[in-house]
Order: C-alpha cells, then structure tokens, then sequence
C-alpha cells in the first residue's frame, strides 16, 4: 500500500501531495501509477541507481540536502521571479512576436541580483560553481571584486539570464501546442511549481531506496501539495508553471516534447489526476 494507504481511504493532504507529484510519476511510471506511492521496497536498487545518476543521491544525508532545497521552492520562487521578472516583461510581446534578442553584458548591472543566486542556480562544474562564488564575492561588497565579477562572472551569467529566457521562450512556444494561451503564460511569474513538482518524486525514490524513512517521504510531498494550493490557482497553471521553470532553469525547453503524451493525459483525460481531483476542491487543511 506505501505511505498513502489505499487510493479511496486518501485523505485531501494526501491526495493533493500525489497529485502535485503526477508529472514525473506519470512520465517514468505510466497513468495508472499517478495516484500511488507505486514503487514497492524490492526496486531500491533501481531507485538507488536513478538517484545517485541523475540526482547525484546517495544516502540520508544528499537526500534530505536536495529534499530541504527543493521543498523551500515558495521561499525562492520570488528571487527566481526578482530574477527574471524585468527581463521576462521586457521581452514578452517580442516573444508572443517571434522575436528575441540577446542580452548585453552592461545589463547585468542593472540588475540588483540577489544574494542566494548560486542556491538558485545550480551549476554543473567547478568552473561554474568558482565563477558563481566570485559572483557572491562580489554582491558582498569587497573592495577589489569588481574586477573578479567583470573578469570571471560576467559572461557567465550572461550566458545564463540568456539561456534561461531561450528557455522561457521556448517553454511557452511548446506549451501553446497543448493549448495554453500566448497571453495566459506571459502572465506566470511564479515557478516554484518546478521545484514542487520534483520533490514528491525525489522523496518517493529515496524512501523505495531505504535513505529516508516512509514519514519523512510523506512529510516532503504533503508540504509540496500545501504549496502548489498556496501557489496556484489550478493544476492547469501548475503544470504551465512546472514547465516554463524547466525550461528556464534547464536553459533548454526541448525536452517539454518528451512530456507531450504526459500533458495530454493530465489536461484533457477525465480519468487524470488533475481532472478527478481539482486543486481548489482540496482545502488547505
């Protein structure tokens, strides 16, 4: 049965975590395992392998690491906002346009980024994540890191503001194929819906992987629910916002594709979760 129980005795806080979760269950487990806590204990090893390859988790520690940053998304949501927020309405009717120009570097200082960018923005290398550093070096006011950000950073982040607003762009561009209005997805500015989407499915493998305990696993997924409530006005805009943070964060939006089948299902089959269990019909409590 898992930690949920069986799926009529579910109660709303449990229902609206799995359903919070149904994106990336649905894509790696099919349909019918959407409303479930479905992986059973004798595929840890398999959870094990998924989490230490594309997570990089490998025990108690990396799991509640990665789960408390994910899980704190609502908190981050509107740095990632701060972010991109002036850029993104700059560029919007010349996106809706089919229009997009690069930014330049003098832009950046225009910009009053804040302090917790590198936990925003995670980087893959230690190139990356040295030239992050020098970027905090230098919001933290030392004399000589100016030159330290013009000289390292600058074109890092260049390439980043760039490529997250590529992503952006072409999130939306996607998205349109599926239904979702030009005008509707312009409008989101929050997307913690990317991280809260995420974290159901990393605790669920770290609990079928023995690294947390079943309680902890349920704790993460019933918070994420609370919050895509807080957040969100439907699962519609959820999922609109879940993928736009891909592709923003990612810097690439093209893998939306991979999701098309998944995207169906979930907005316009009557049997998906997000049509059997709307947000709003699942109280706060």
């Amino acid at each position: 049965m898992g930690i949920f129980g069986r799926g009529n005795k579910l109660s709303q806080n449990d229902t609206r975590a799995l359903v919070a979760n149904a994106i990336l269950t649905i894509q790696h487990e099919g349909h019918k395992a959407a409303m479930s806590f479905s992986l059973s204990k004798n595929k840890a090893d398999q959870a094990k392998q998924i989490l230490a390859k594309d997570w990089g988790i490998t025990d108690w520690g990396t799991s509640m690491a990665m789960l408390e940053r994910l899980s704190k998304a609502k908190a981050d949501s509107h740095v990632i906002a701060e972010i991109f927020n002036e850029l993104i309405t700059k560029s919007q009717y010349e996106v809706v346009r089919g229009i997009f120009s690069p930014l330049k570097e003098d832009i950046l200082l225009d910009l009053n980024l804040p302090e917790n960018f590198l936990q925003l923005w995670d980087s893959l290398t230690n190139n990356a994540n040295n030239d992050m550093d020098a970027f905090l070096y230098y919001l933290s006011g030392a004399e000589d890191a100016n030159k330290t950000f013009h000289g390292i950073t600058s074109s890092l982040l260049l390439s980043r503001i760039n490529g997250g607003i590529k992503g952006y762009e072409q999130a939306i561009r996607t998205l349109g194929v599926y239904g979702f209005s030009m005008e509707e997805l312009s409008k989101l500015d929050d997307f913690c819906a990317w991280d809260l989407g995420r974290v159901g499915y990393v605790a669920k493998m770290a609990a079928v992987a023995g690294h947390i305990d079943d309680a902890a696993a349920r704790g993460y997924m019933v918070s994420a629910g609370k919050q895509a409530y807080a957040s969100y006005t439907d699962w519609r805009q959820f999922l609109a916002a879940y993928f736009i943070g891909h592709g923003i964060m990612a810097g690439d939006a093209k893998k939306i594709g991979d999701y098309g089948d998944t995207i169906h299902h979930l907005l316009r089959n009557k049997k998906s979760p997000y049509q059997k269990f709307p947000l709003k019909t699942l109280d706060k409590s």
